[in-house]
């Protein structure tokens, strides 16, 4: 095997983050680690790259409330924010509850120095610092979660889906906001192996058992890609080959 096949022949796209002096190389292949990654699309730096990015920017953005969000069509980007958000999750309710323990802390405290007349002083102080402790671990939890589990209605909708979920509701006679209100409340999510591992969300209708509406998510669950109708045997004979996976 001559170098030019083991080292790739083409120049790989998106390769030149100077953070590494290994992207310099345009032509090396997974930053001369080949034994540990792989990159048939020769997009790896720029996934790890832009998921950082949409992670940063949903957790500095979630310490503002949602000020400063960005979004982007970028699948890594999208996949970094989630992570991002439910991490936000995690910090603010860690963040709470050390301002539980702080305030019962400024109280006890304040109550245990008042023989000595600085109890109402330091029980004041210590307790306002859970208290805000508290609000703050509320607020960032409480985004966090906004972001993560946004309904259907709030979800960016691709132009070709618009016009499939308008087909629909010419169909089912149901307004959109109806059909992804449906889907929210009893609709059962799928990832489709086979195609991207988008996530299809398939909702029944009253008046049929053999086919049901579908709303078809990108990966990251952050934008509506599709919708239509799909049989109900379909669906079962592809749960059982393993092309639909149940996501809880």
């Amino acid at each position: 095997m001559d170098q030019e096949s083991v080292e790739g022949s083409t120049n790989q796209p998106y390769s030149v983050y100077l953070a590494n002096p290994q992207n310099l190389n345009s032509y090396s292949y997974v930053i001369n680690n080949p034994l540990r990654y792989t990159d048939v699309s020769g997009e790896f730096l720029r996934q790890i790259y832009q998921g950082w990015i949409g992670f940063s920017n949903s957790v500095v953005s979630n310490f503002a409330f949602g000020l400063g969000r960005s979004t982007s069509n970028d699948q890594s980007f999208q996949t970094g924010q989630t992570i991002g958000d439910v991490t936000s999750m995690v910090i603010g309710a860690a963040e709470a509850a050390a301002g539980i323990t702080t305030v019962a802390t400024g109280t006890i405290g304040g109550v245990a120095l008042s023989p000595i007349g600085v109890g109402v002083l330091v029980g004041v102080g210590v307790s306002a610092l859970g208290a805000t402790m508290t609000t703050q671990g509320i607020g960032i939890g409480g985004t966090g979660a906004y972001y993560f589990s946004k309904k259907l209605s709030q979800l960016d909708i691709v132009p070709s889906a618009e016009e499939k979920l308008n087909k629909v509701s010419g169909v089912t006679k149901m307004s959109k906001e109806d059909i992804l209100n449906r889907a929210d409340k009893s609709g059962v999510k799928f990832i489709d192996n086979n195609n991207n591992k988008n996530v299809n969300i398939f909702t029944k209708l009253s008046n049929d058992v053999k086919k049901v509406i579908r709303v078809t998510l990108d990966p990251s669950q952050n934008k509506i890609i599709s919708a239509g109708f799909n049989q109900v045997k379909s669906i079962i004979n592809n749960i059982v080959k393993g092309r639909f996976i149940h996501l809880p």
